[in-house]
């Protein structure tokens, strides 16, 4: 089942409307807003469309994992990291953040 919230934030933070998504999929403002709110699941192709649009992988959208991303768009450095994130403590990980938004 498609995650709403996951899909909500992904139109605001990139500043879209409703109506925006709408016309991506080609469909109209209410049949979306049904989408996002969880009263319709979409199909599995209009699923594939917004991941496409967003580049995240469809099983993100589908609340499957919580990498928003396929792991296989990843080099072997990012997949070792990624796997070593959970056992890092928060010392290392404020690091690794103040590293990161240098």
């Amino acid at each position: 089942m498609l995650n709403t919230s996951r899909l909500r934030s992904l139109r605001e933070e990139s500043r879209e409307s409703q109506d925006d998504l709408a016309g991506l999929l080609n469909v109209s403002r209410e049949a979306y807003c049904l989408y996002e709110n969880g009263h319709r699941n979409p199909s599995t192709e209009y699923v594939e469309t917004l991941a496409s649009h967003y580049s995240v992988s469809t099983d993100y959208l589908l609340d499957l994992t919580e990498v928003p991303y396929s792991t296989s768009d990843l080099n072997a450095k990012q997949r070792y990291v990624l796997r070593h994130l959970r056992s890092l403590n928060d010392e290392t990980l404020s690091i690794i953040m103040a590293i990161i938004n240098k």
